[in-house]
Protein backbone atom coordinates (compact mmCIF):
# COMPACT_ATOMS: atom_id res chain seq x y z
CA UNK A 1 0.00 0.00 0.00
CA UNK A 2 2.86 2.40 0.84
CA UNK A 3 4.41 1.69 -2.57
CA UNK A 4 1.21 2.65 -4.38
CA UNK A 5 0.96 5.92 -2.43
CA UNK A 6 4.62 6.64 -3.22
CA UNK A 7 4.02 6.08 -6.95
CA UNK A 8 0.92 8.27 -6.93
CA UNK A 9 2.81 11.06 -5.18
CA UNK A 10 5.68 10.77 -7.69
CA UNK A 11 3.26 10.81 -10.66
CA UNK A 12 1.51 13.91 -9.31
CA UNK A 13 4.82 15.63 -8.60
CA UNK A 14 6.18 14.82 -12.07
CA UNK A 15 2.95 16.05 -13.68
CA UNK A 16 3.17 19.29 -11.74
CA UNK A 17 6.82 19.84 -12.72
CA UNK A 18 6.06 19.02 -16.37
CA UNK A 19 3.23 21.58 -16.31
CA UNK A 20 5.57 24.24 -14.91
CA UNK A 21 8.24 23.53 -17.51
CA UNK A 22 5.64 23.61 -20.29
CA UNK A 23 4.29 26.96 -19.11
CA UNK A 24 7.80 28.45 -19.03
CA UNK A 25 8.55 27.54 -22.63
CA UNK A 26 5.14 27.65 -24.28
CA UNK A 27 4.16 31.13 -25.43
CA UNK A 28 0.91 31.97 -27.09
CA UNK A 29 0.47 34.88 -29.45
CA UNK A 30 -2.90 35.54 -30.97
CA UNK A 31 -3.40 38.29 -33.52
CA UNK A 32 -6.29 37.03 -35.63
CA UNK A 33 -8.75 39.92 -35.59
CA UNK A 34 -11.65 37.45 -35.73
CA UNK A 35 -10.65 36.22 -32.28
CA UNK A 36 -10.95 39.68 -30.75
CA UNK A 37 -13.39 41.86 -32.65
CA UNK A 38 -16.18 40.73 -30.36
CA UNK A 39 -14.04 40.91 -27.22
CA UNK A 40 -13.92 44.35 -25.69
CA UNK A 41 -12.80 44.99 -22.18
CA UNK A 42 -15.48 45.85 -19.69
CA UNK A 43 -15.09 49.30 -18.23
CA UNK A 44 -12.97 49.33 -15.11
CA UNK A 45 -11.57 51.68 -12.53
CA UNK A 46 -8.11 50.82 -11.23
CA UNK A 47 -5.76 52.79 -8.97
CA UNK A 48 -2.39 54.07 -10.11
CA UNK A 49 0.62 52.17 -8.76
CA UNK A 50 2.51 55.27 -7.59
CA UNK A 51 -0.51 57.40 -6.62
CA UNK A 52 -3.20 55.19 -5.01
CA UNK A 53 -5.69 58.06 -4.83
CA UNK A 54 -5.55 58.49 -8.62
CA UNK A 55 -7.65 56.10 -10.69
CA UNK A 56 -7.98 55.29 -14.37
CA UNK A 57 -10.82 53.87 -16.42
CA UNK A 58 -10.92 52.21 -19.83
CA UNK A 59 -11.56 55.47 -21.73
CA UNK A 60 -8.53 57.14 -20.18
CA UNK A 61 -6.32 54.15 -20.95
CA UNK A 62 -7.39 53.91 -24.59
CA UNK A 63 -7.56 57.67 -25.30
CA UNK A 64 -4.16 57.53 -27.05
CA UNK A 65 -4.84 54.16 -28.68
CA UNK A 66 -3.47 51.97 -29.92
CA UNK A 67 -1.63 51.09 -26.72
CA UNK A 68 0.22 48.08 -25.46
CA UNK A 69 -1.00 46.85 -22.09
CA UNK A 70 1.66 44.79 -20.33
CA UNK A 71 0.82 42.63 -17.31
CA UNK A 72 3.81 42.30 -14.99
CA UNK A 73 4.85 41.62 -11.41
CA UNK A 74 7.99 42.16 -9.38
CA UNK A 75 7.67 38.49 -8.37
CA UNK A 76 7.77 37.38 -12.03
CA UNK A 77 11.15 36.09 -13.29
CA UNK A 78 10.04 36.29 -16.94
CA UNK A 79 9.04 39.93 -16.42
CA UNK A 80 12.66 40.66 -15.46
CA UNK A 81 13.78 39.08 -18.75
CA UNK A 82 11.40 41.13 -20.93
CA UNK A 83 11.83 44.43 -19.04
CA UNK A 84 14.86 45.76 -21.00
CA UNK A 85 12.95 45.24 -24.25
CA UNK A 86 9.94 47.16 -22.90
CA UNK A 87 12.28 50.00 -21.96
CA UNK A 88 13.59 50.08 -25.52
CA UNK A 89 10.04 50.11 -26.94
CA UNK A 90 9.13 53.03 -24.69
CA UNK A 91 12.24 54.90 -25.86
CA UNK A 92 11.04 54.36 -29.45
CA UNK A 93 7.73 56.04 -28.57
CA UNK A 94 5.53 52.97 -28.14
CA UNK A 95 2.77 53.71 -25.63
CA UNK A 96 2.81 51.07 -22.91
CA UNK A 97 0.36 50.79 -20.04
CA UNK A 98 1.53 48.61 -17.17
CA UNK A 99 -0.73 46.38 -15.13
CA UNK A 100 1.08 45.46 -11.93
CA UNK A 101 -0.58 42.14 -11.22
CA UNK A 102 -1.07 40.43 -7.84
CA UNK A 103 1.88 42.27 -6.34
CA UNK A 104 2.98 44.28 -3.34
CA UNK A 105 2.77 48.01 -4.11
CA UNK A 106 6.07 48.96 -2.43
CA UNK A 107 8.00 46.05 -3.93
CA UNK A 108 6.67 46.94 -7.40
CA UNK A 109 7.59 50.62 -7.00
CA UNK A 110 11.11 49.68 -5.90
CA UNK A 111 11.42 47.30 -8.86
CA UNK A 112 10.59 50.13 -11.29
CA UNK A 113 12.89 52.57 -9.47
CA UNK A 114 15.77 50.09 -9.72
CA UNK A 115 15.17 48.84 -13.28
CA UNK A 116 13.50 51.81 -15.00
CA UNK A 117 9.87 52.51 -15.84
CA UNK A 118 8.71 51.94 -19.44
CA UNK A 119 5.05 52.62 -18.63
CA UNK A 120 3.13 55.82 -19.36
CA UNK A 121 0.58 54.70 -16.79
CA UNK A 122 0.97 51.86 -14.33
CA UNK A 123 -2.19 50.32 -12.91
CA UNK A 124 -2.11 48.48 -9.58
CA UNK A 125 -4.17 45.28 -9.88
CA UNK A 126 -3.50 43.90 -6.41
CA UNK A 127 -6.44 41.50 -6.36
CA UNK A 128 -6.36 40.50 -10.05
CA UNK A 129 -9.74 41.94 -11.05
CA UNK A 130 -8.46 43.68 -14.18
CA UNK A 131 -6.36 40.62 -14.96
CA UNK A 132 -9.49 38.47 -14.84
CA UNK A 133 -11.24 40.95 -17.17
CA UNK A 134 -8.33 40.60 -19.60
CA UNK A 135 -8.20 36.81 -19.33
CA UNK A 136 -4.74 36.80 -17.77
CA UNK A 137 -3.41 33.39 -16.82
CA UNK A 138 0.01 34.60 -15.67
CA UNK A 139 2.65 37.21 -16.17
CA UNK A 140 4.00 38.52 -18.38
CA UNK A 141 1.21 39.01 -20.88
CA UNK A 142 0.93 41.82 -23.41
CA UNK A 143 -2.19 43.09 -25.17
CA UNK A 144 -2.73 45.60 -27.96
CA UNK A 145 -5.85 47.71 -27.37
CA UNK A 146 -7.64 49.98 -29.81
CA UNK A 147 -9.62 53.10 -28.90
CA UNK A 148 -12.80 51.10 -28.27
CA UNK A 149 -11.05 48.88 -25.73
CA UNK A 150 -10.98 45.92 -28.10
CA UNK A 151 -8.06 43.54 -27.83
CA UNK A 152 -6.37 43.48 -31.23
CA UNK A 153 -3.54 41.11 -30.21
CA UNK A 154 -2.36 39.20 -27.18
CA UNK A 155 0.92 37.54 -26.32
CA UNK A 156 1.37 35.30 -23.31
CA UNK A 157 5.00 35.14 -22.31
CA UNK A 158 8.10 37.25 -22.77
CA UNK A 159 7.80 40.07 -25.30
CA UNK A 160 10.86 40.41 -27.50
CA UNK A 161 11.86 42.08 -30.78
CA UNK A 162 10.86 39.12 -32.94
CA UNK A 163 7.38 38.81 -31.46
CA UNK A 164 6.78 42.56 -31.43
CA UNK A 165 7.92 42.99 -35.05
CA UNK A 166 5.96 40.02 -36.34
CA UNK A 167 2.74 40.27 -34.33
CA UNK A 168 2.25 43.76 -32.92
CA UNK A 169 4.07 46.28 -35.10
CA UNK A 170 1.94 45.63 -38.22
CA UNK A 171 -1.22 46.24 -36.19
CA UNK A 172 0.22 49.44 -34.70
CA UNK A 173 0.94 50.66 -38.25
CA UNK A 174 -2.57 49.78 -39.43
CA UNK A 175 -4.16 51.48 -36.42
CA UNK A 176 -2.17 54.70 -36.68
CA UNK A 177 -3.01 54.99 -40.36
CA UNK A 178 -6.76 54.96 -39.85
Amino acid sequence: MKTIKWYLIMILLCSFIAGLVYSLYHHETVTDHADFTSFSLSDFTVADLAEPERTYDLQQITADAPVLMNVWGSWCASCHVEHPYLLSLAQQGVKIIGVNYLDDRHRAQKWLADLGDPYQINLFDANGTLGANLGVIGAPETYLLNSQGQIMARHRGIMNAEIFTRQFKPLLSLSSGS
